[in-house]
């Protein structure tokens, strides 16, 4: 999670995390991160950034849509667009690309990933950006970080096998984004909001472990939603060190629909996931211009791989090189 401006002292700090790609058998998950300062605390950015951005497609005047990506986007060329225009505009705001792999070691496709943009023209993307950045000057808001980690299939089998759990090995990701956001940004009192991980409802003990140096206060623990509050002690103590950091973290179920930096979150994941099968796809169709896209979902997916079985075995490739083991 890199800054991309000092910070400025008084401006309220919220993040969001939300992820795409978790159930696929093919292709990489992503997790999307946002961290947005806000001049005005209680801002609430979907208002201050209209007309220029709406949380529904088909707002009137609307040149963006920052939405549950479910909601966003569909895989038709305008769904494409929107989705491809929402997460360029926000991560050129950020001064970062939309997206970045998490290991250096890079699936063979992955020479296929491009930094620029499928459908979209550059003036377009051009535009977006300067009328967002204007926008979010108006508004007192300014994008510190907005991107979102692949993680490929070899990775995310490795991360499997390590904690023998699906849904441990998911959560070992988002931990170093919150982790992130506590080094660079505690010492700031951020908020941090994410959507609820798979069917686990208790977050304290994974907390807990995730920071140790910290005290860890429990507001509410519900099915629907848990709040947590994190504050840096001394060693030992309860008291807080000078320069101590402080993180409040709410879990919930549906958060896309009410926290704006986890719908835009949900936007870059998606995008990068896109932008990640799009380039899988290319790279098989260059090995065998036969074989048909995929999505990576489960019943296509396992379609794909009849289909690229001789492709495979001639590339020398094995599933156990593409398949998900969870």
């Amino acid at each position: 999670m890199a800054l991309s401006q000092p910070n400025r002292a008084g401006a309220r700090l919220s993040a969001g995390l939300d992820e795409a790609g978790l159930g696929p058998l093919l292709g990489p998950y992503a997790l999307g991160s946002v961290v947005l300062e806000a001049q005005r605390g209680d801002a609430d950015p979907w208002r201050a950034l209209a007309p220029l951005v709406s949380a529904r497609p088909a707002a009137r005047h609307a040149r963006l849509c920052v939405a549950d990506s479910k909601v966003l986007f569909d895989r038709t060329p305008l769904g494409s667009t929107r989705l491809e225009r929402t997460a360029r505009a926000f991560a050129a705001c950020a001064g970062a690309a939309p997206w970045r792999f998490e290991a250096a070691e890079r699936p063979a496709w992955a020479a296929r990933l491009v930094d620029a943009a499928l459908w979209t023209d550059e003036e377009t993307l051009r535009r977006d950006r300067d009328e967002l950045a204007d926008a979010l000057e108006r508004a007192g808001l300014r994008i510190v970080h907005a991107q979102a980690v692949l993680v490929g299939e070899r990775e995310l089998n490795r991360a499997f096998a390590a904690t023998g759990s699906k849904s441990r090995a998911v959560w070992s990701y988002v931990a170093r984004e919150l982790r992130a956001l506590w080094d660079e940004h505690g010492a700031r009192a951020p908020r941090a909001v994410l959507d609820r991980q798979g069917g686990r409802t208790r977050y304290a003990p994974l907390l807990n472990a995730l920071f140790p140096e910290a005290e860890l206060a429990i507001d509410g623990e519900r099915a629907e939603r848990c709040s947590y509050r994190l504050a840096e002690t001394a060693h030992g103590t309860l008291f807080a060190p000078a320069g101590a950091r402080a993180l409040a973290i709410e879990v919930a179920v549906r958060a896309e629909q009410a926290s704006f930096e986890v719908a835009l979150a949900s936007c870059l994941a998606k995008y990068a996931r896109e932008v990640a099968m799009h380039a899988f796809n290319a790279h098989f169709a260059a090995l065998d211009g036969a074989l048909r896209p995929t999505a990576g979902y489960v019943q296509d997916a396992r379609r794909w791989l009849r289909d690229a079985e001789p492709c495979l075995r001639r590339a020398g490739l094995s599933t156990e090189e593409l398949v998900r083991t969870r």
